[in-house]
């Protein structure tokens, strides 16, 4: 299906924007189906409830449309090189389009079930494991 991390940091220069949504990847068969705006919604829920107040994500200019349709704003533009940005969301703002996909919206499955405190109700094998990283606090991951 798809995959998403939340990480402290993903532009070293500002260290000072934290946490971030980063690395989402949806298999090819999978997308136009909701599933990475269901990744990204998710992700940015798992970082707000750890307290988060805003999160910040890093995107080409051919993904900042879709961001932006998801409720993300443009904090930044032309980082590191033209046409990155730097989008941000706060706690409470956002639109994920439509509903979330079975699996994500519902919970996992009964293997990760346990360890995320989450119903097993998905019908698929998404993981949701947790990966300390080596100069922040540890990130979650979301996909298959």
């Amino acid at each position: 299906m798809g995959t998403v991390s939340v990480i402290a940091c993903d532009e070293e220069r500002r260290p000072h924007y934290t946490p971030w949504v980063a690395a989402l990847w949806v298999e090819p068969g999978d997308r136009r189906r909701g599933v990475g705006a269901a990744l990204v919604e998710r992700a940015a829920k798992f970082a707000f409830g750890t307290g988060a107040a805003r999160v910040y994500l890093l995107s080409r200019e051919r993904r900042r449309a879709y961001y932006e349709s998801l409720g993300w704003s443009v904090l930044e533009s032309g980082v590191l090189e033209p046409g990155l940005h730097v989008l941000i969301r706060n706690a409470g703002e956002g639109r994920c389009r439509g509903a979330l996909p079975r699996g994500i919206a519902e919970g996992h499955c009964n293997e990760c079930a346990g360890e995320a405190g989450l119903p097993a109700q998905c019908g698929h094998s998404p993981v949701q494991r947790s990966r300390a990283g080596a100069d922040g606090p540890a990130a979650r991951e979301f996909g298959p």
